[in-house]
């Protein structure tokens, strides 16, 4: 819809909130890549490269449609913590992951949060000793985030969600264009994949794909609300995510 023909004054309240909440979205991630930078700049060389992992994560789930700003809360100053603090995070970790479709399996919707906490720790020790992201334990911002769905995945899916994140990457960054023709350029992408890759990525395909339609359809009605290009959007977040990139690479 064209901002210049939004006469009925209640509309153009809408235009405005849709606008005031993008420039409030772009200033906490902002503020959060900073806190991020801050937070990387502590750790040994051991625990970046396992964070380094977990972004790059968070990187391919966001063109994905998974919110990867969401889970960017407040970074906390030191990665280390009490028992009582450690379990203060388990139960928030465990909140989430009772609302969690895709880790039902592993946790039966229906029991109280206190019992979450020894299973929590069991599948973040399972995932520990297979060498992916068991580290994540010990950042609670990641347990409350969109990578508990990438940890789910686990060993077998790592190459496939690479596949995506290089995929998306490609397309956004060199051919400079918004995601809305992402899909059909990721289907063929998946097709010339290996065998192995190309089923496992056909399935994430098939998991992402209803959240992915809903960011482009997100994308077309804020830029009709406010005004702006869809690549305009888009553009001012790949710039945050090359920031983020460029200091991950430097680890």
């Amino acid at each position: 819809m064209d901002p210049l023909f939004l006469d009925d004054k209640e509309m153009m309240y809408e235009a405005e909130g849709a606008l005031d909440e993008m420039r409030r979205w772009m200033s906490q991630w902002t503020r959060r890549l900073a806190e991020i930078e801050m937070f990387l700049e502590g750790l040994t060389l051991e625990e970046k490269s396992a964070y380094a992992q977990l972004f790059s994560q968070l990187y391919g789930c966001e063109w994905l449609g998974a919110q990867t700003y969401a889970a960017l809360a407040a970074v906390p100053s030191e990665a280390k913590y009490s028992d009582d603090e450690q379990a203060y995070w388990l139960h928030r970790a465990g909140e989430k992951l009772k609302r969690s479709r895709l880790l039902k399996e592993i946790i039966e919707m229906e029991q109280p949060p206190a019992e979450f906490h020894p299973q929590l720790v069991q599948f973040g020790n399972d995932v520990r000793n297979e060498g992916v992201l068991g580290k994540c334990l010990a950042v609670p911002f990641f347990l409350d985030s969109v990578v508990l769905p990438a940890i789910y995945e686990r060993v077998a899916e790592t190459t496939s969600i690479s596949l995506f994140r290089e995929t998306i990457r490609q397309f956004l960054e060199e051919e400079n264009r918004s995601l809305e023709p992402v899909i059909p350029f990721l289907k063929e992408r998946i097709q010339q994949a290996p065998g192995e890759e190309r089923q496992k990525g056909r399935m994430l395909f098939d998991r992402w794909l209803p959240q992915l339609d809903q960011v482009i359809s997100a994308q077309r009605d804020a830029a009709a609300y406010v005004g702006m290009d869809v690549d305009d959007i888009k553009a001012k977040v790949l710039q945050a995510f090359q920031k983020m990139s460029r200091k991950i690479r430097l680890i």
